[in-house]
């Protein structure tokens, strides 16, 4: 956010605005396109790893993570504090955007956004920090995974009630044998050679070519819900046409209370967020409950 703001700053990092005397204009310079992507490429990156975990790290300040009801209420809450920034942002934002120009418009969210890290900071000794139950890195050990079932495509398949022939890992793991579906990736849990395979403490000497079992059936677990992740796709595509609509909101007329009050192009999409945020804080409030009480007269 703070290179966004000094492109608006710095005048060797902005285009020329073109007269009404030339007839050709010049276009952007190469390092004013590489600091433009790069600045965008940064903040991707950043909401790509705030966004998902953020969420999660608020779940983990309740008391009582395990109330299914708390936790229904903490995300539906959540979307709906994420809906009520985001109709600030398009309103608030914008309107200071069209009004002082890009120096204050980008201006205040980079200090919003200094503010907010700064608040994060002075609150972390507060926070409760679940540690992960293993330092390894989830990612490389699904790779690892993948690799180990590749190198034993040729070994033998195992019945699933060979519980000694198989991988397990940790020792106090509840997950025995692998399931039955995508078997084909059960091989990379199989212990060919157990003085090759396993170090003296029951650990496996090599990641890459033995796997355990709660391993596998954490791959599969992914492999399972893809389709559903699949049919997200085309909604993305559909929440990011906003962005291609813009210059036909600029050409209509958007006056309201006659030609008293001019929206914004780019506010538009504030509707949208009002909709979805108020459907959400009634769902909490009152549809999920009286959905209950009907199953719970239903049952008793």
């Amino acid at each position: 956010m703070i290179i966004l703001w000094l492109t608006a700053m710095i005048p060797q990092l902005k285009n020329l605005p073109c007269s009404h005397f030339q007839h050709v204009c010049n276009g952007p310079t190469v390092l004013q396109l590489a600091v433009l992507f790069s600045c965008f490429g940064f903040m991707s990156v950043g909401a790509g790893f705030v966004r998902p975990c953020s969420i999660i790290f608020g779940a983990d300040q309740l008391e009582n993570r395990k109330n299914k009801r708390i936790l229904e209420s903490y995300f539906n809450w959540y979307y709906a504090s994420t809906g009520i920034s985001t109709i600030l942002a398009v309103t608030l934002i914008v309107y200071i955007q069209d009004s002082y120009g890009w120096k204050v418009g980008f201006g205040v969210p980079a200090i919003l956004m200094f503010l907010s890290v700064l608040m994060f900071q002075i609150g972390s000794p507060l926070y409760i920090k679940v540690k992960a139950k293993t330092k390894q890195n989830l990612v490389i050990g699904l790779f690892q995974t993948v690799v180990a079932a590749f190198r034993k495509r040729n070994t033998r398949r195992l019945s699933l009630t060979d519980c000694d022939e198989y991988y397990r890992w940790p020792l106090e793991s509840e997950v025995f044998t692998p399931s039955k579906d995508l078997r084909f990736l059960n091989r990379a849990c199989i212990i060919e050679d157990p003085e090759r395979d396993l170090n003296p403490d029951g650990s496996t000497s090599n990641p890459w070519n033995l796997s355990s079992v709660e391993r596998v059936e954490s791959l599969k677990a992914i492999i399972r819900v893809l389709p559903m992740w699949s049919t997200g796709f085309i909604i993305f595509v559909d929440m990011n046409v906003f962005a291609f609509s813009l210059l036909q909101k600029k050409t209509m007329d958007r006056h309201i209370f006659p030609d008293h009050f001019e929206i914004p192009a780019a506010s538009f999409s504030v509707f949208l967020i009002i909709a979805l945020t108020i459907w959400i804080a009634f769902y909490d409030v009152f549809w999920s409950l009286c959905c209950q009480n009907i199953l719970d007269s239903l049952e008793g």
